[in-house]
């Protein structure tokens, strides 16, 4: 008598055991290291892919094509993936009304599902990526829509597929900072932290926030009101081994090149540590902030000195220094003007492995090695371009 398995007929044990044995293989391969983004340009529909690679950055698969309806251009958005094994993303662009998508991609299936489509009403445009939250929900912000249109702060629950504004950004003296472009983090203390590039009161300017998720509280932290104190950081918030909160701004300072500040989320203290000056150790960054296991910090500015297009940058939250590592030199071989963030290779090696539409830039430190892009690439490789931000200037 024949058995059903999988909506398969199989009439000997035999072939139930081949079967078992190619769906565990399948699944298997799935856990191993891979690496897996998105590019912002490029593919079938020209709308950018989700592209995954070994763990040495090699064998580049395209597994996803956007496209228009579904979602196009992730620019400054990244892949999470959640505690159910699952892919979540965002673009700023396509769906429906081309504010963009929330999506979902299962790695095992190589199934795609657009989530939702991005409003004004309900905010528009993200700009940067989610975070999955202790409590198990994926938070996210959008850098224009809601009631102000100065962007929201939202809640999307995987339990019933339910999406939540919780804080339209710039819709009262109380919520004064609007556009955000970083993506959240959630501290050792429980509480989300986030920043926007301005304020309703302030251009330039911005602000550090908090946001409870159990009692849906918000409350600004500080104000960048001060260009000797930065104003307009376009990255998210890094929290060192310290417990201290980092970050950059892409202007103000001294040179009004940007600084690297320090936030303490215990005693509510700012303090700025560094005036990036173009000249010596870069200036304006836009990215964020990453902590190796020597504890240094690292990063990258867009610009530096006359012939020179951006630096990696080391900084020491010890003894409060900084230190240009390596600078791009507008070259065929270097590309220049990393706008992103650096990223920890797994390989702790120099690397020139380029997979398509991916350009990226190792140096080593010590055994580790990192990781990062460029917004202008080297002539040989494939000229991407990210869309500028609405409100970048000079």
């Amino acid at each position: 008598m024949q058995k059903t398995i999988l909506g398969f007929y199989l009439p000997t044990m035999k072939k139930i055991i081949l079967l078992s044995l190619s769906f565990a293989l399948n699944i298997l391969s799935y856990s191993q290291t891979q690496i897996w983004g998105l590019t912002s340009e490029g593919g079938k529909n020209g709308g950018g892919v989700i592209f995954r690679t070994d763990g040495q950055g090699d064998n580049y698969t395209v597994e996803y094509d956007f496209d228009y309806i579904d979602a196009i251009n992730p620019n400054y958005n990244d892949l999470i993936q959640a505690t159910d094994g699952m892919f979540y993303g965002m673009t700023p662009y396509g769906g429906k009304l081309n504010k963009g998508v929330l999506f979902k991609y299962d790695p095992a299936t190589s199934f795609y599902i657009k989530l939702l489509d991005f409003n004004d009403t309900g905010g528009a445009l993200p700009q940067g990526s989610l975070l999955q939250a202790s409590n198990g929900n994926l938070y996210g912000m959008t850098s224009e829509g809601g009631t102000a249109n100065g962007g929201v702060l939202f809640e999307y629950n995987l339990s019933n597929a339910t999406y939540t504004v919780k804080i339209n950004f710039g819709s009262s003296s109380f919520i004064n900072g609007k556009t955000p472009y970083g993506s959240l983090i959630q501290a050792n203390d429980g509480m989300l932290y986030g920043m926007t590039s301005c304020d309703a009161i302030n251009f330039p300017g911005g602000v550090i926030f908090q946001y409870n998720p159990a009692t849906g509280i918000y409350s600004e932290k500080f104000v960048f009101d001060n260009s000797l104190n930065g104003n307009t950081p376009y990255g998210s918030l890094l929290q060192a081994s310290d417990g201290m909160l980092y970050g950059t701004t892409y202007k103000g300072g001294i040179n009004n090149e940007g600084v690297l500040f320090q936030y303490n989320p215990a005693t509510h203290v700012y303090t700025k540590k560094i005036d990036f000056d173009r000249k010596t150790i870069g200036g304006k960054p836009e990215g964020s902030l990453i902590q190796l296991a020597d504890g240094m910090l690292y990063g990258t500015t867009s610009t530096s000195e006359a012939g020179a297009e951006g630096t990696i940058f080391q900084y020491d939250p010890l003894a409060g220094t900084i230190n240009k590592k390596a600078g791009f030199t507008n070259s065929m071989s270097t590309g220049r003007s990393p706008k992103g963030s650096l990223t920890l290779a797994n390989d702790g090696m120099l690397n020139n492995s380029r997979p398509p539409f991916f350009l990226r830039r190792q140096i080593s430190v010590g055994r580790q090695a990192l990781v990062g892009r460029t917004a202008r690439p080297a002539l040989d490789q494939y000229r991407l371009r990210r869309k500028p931000r609405s409100n970048r200037t000079a």
